[in-house]
């Protein structure tokens, strides 16, 4: 597909590819963020001492998409039935973290990291579904990023854009690039005719 493409075309979607994984890790590295604030919220709000350390280490544990949150909250969990008088306590920990790894899941992935990659959050769900359906857990950890660097490809791609811009709408990269092309060549014809209308008023 890439034969008769200019060679600066292949370098740009070379660069997007590269820059693709780069604004995933970002996108992941904010939603743990995010996940950490919401962790430690919840536990300070029930009276659990080191409730950022916990938060932390529970968004930590997101690398193993969906179950991470819930074996963070075991830890938390176990140190509420040792330090507080209360089971109850140790069941709103669970129910807190159970209820952030339902947000986290259904709504701050797909669009923090899914548009940071420029993937439809619906979309973003459905490959992190497949891709653990597929692969188990190194499909969840992959979906993402590889049905980014799939949508840079498609867009590349001339007979395969339907198929990327179903993946999510184009970056503003891409539809800068896009512009560029369609606009370049009128610019230069404009750009030949005043040299020649100078040249003729010189004369």
């Amino acid at each position: 597909a890439f034969k008769s493409t200019p060679q600066n075309k292949v370098e740009f979607v070379l660069n997007k590819m590269y820059s693709t994984l780069q604004n995933y890790m970002v996108g992941q590295i904010t939603v743990m963020c995010i996940v950490a604030i919401l962790n430690t919220i919840g536990l300070y709000l029930l009276g659990i001492d080191h409730a950022w350390f916990f938060g932390l280490l529970a968004s930590l544990l997101m690398i193993l998409p969906y179950i991470g949150i819930a074996i963070g909250s075991i830890f938390p969990a176990i140190f509420a039935l040792a330090t507080m008088d209360s089971p109850l306590y140790a069941l709103g920990i669970v129910i807190w973290f159970q209820v952030v790894q339902f947000l986290e899941g259904n709504f701050i992935t797909p669009n923090i990291v899914g548009g940071k990659v420029s993937l439809n959050p619906m979309i973003s769900m459905l490959a992190i579904i497949l891709g653990g359906m597929l692969f188990g857990f190194a499909g969840f950890i992959l979906a993402l990023p590889m049905a980014a660097l799939l949508k840079v490809l498609f867009d590349a791609i001339p007979q395969t854009e339907a198929f990327g811009f179903l993946l999510g709408d184009p970056g503003i990269e891409e539809k800068r690039i896009q512009l560029e092309e369609q606009e370049i060549e009128p610019i230069v014809v404009d750009e030949v005719k005043e040299d020649i209308n100078e040249t003729n008023e010189e004369k």
